[in-house]
């Protein structure tokens, strides 16, 4: 049995958690927590500032991180 499973960029996926269930928690990092709305509202300024840079809706970024 195959399941299907729609893709659907990872923003969309974060403003429908934030719609739905804005204050539990969406992710944890170094004992700090944000909420959905949180984290919306952090991409939000993330995809304003790449906006101001130069990118337009549609174009792919990639993001490196250490750990």
């Amino acid at each position: 049995m195959s399941l299907e499973i729609p893709f659907q960029p990872i923003g969309d996926l974060v403003q429908g958690h934030a719609r739905t269930q804005p204050q539990a928690p969406a992710v944890t990092v170094e004992g700090q927590t944000l909420s959905w709305a949180q984290l919306a509202g952090r991409a939000a300024r993330v995809a304003a500032s790449l906006q101001r840079d130069g990118l337009t809706v549609g174009q792919s970024i990639a993001i490196i991180s250490y750990t």
